[in-house]
């Protein structure tokens, strides 16, 4: 997989600035039943997430007012 293909990993810190949300927040949501916030990924006891994963997250809160009505 070349460097173009590969996913950007995020740790929670790094999640947590992009979404807008601290990381006690991250933690909070991994741990809940059942679980909230972004899919995240877990490598042995590391958690990173994806880039891509934290924008679906983010486009998911999107409220159209219009369509609201």
């Amino acid at each position: 997989m070349s460097n173009a293909q590969k996913p950007q990993l995020l740790d929670t810190a790094q999640a947590a600035h992009h979404i807008g949300y601290s990381t006690s927040t991250l933690e909070w949501w991994r741990t809940t039943v059942p679980m909230r916030g972004p899919k995240f990924v877990r490598m042995g006891r590391r958690i990173r997430y994806r880039l891509e994963d934290l924008n679906a997250f983010i486009e998911s809160g999107i409220v159209d007012p219009a369509a609201v009505r």
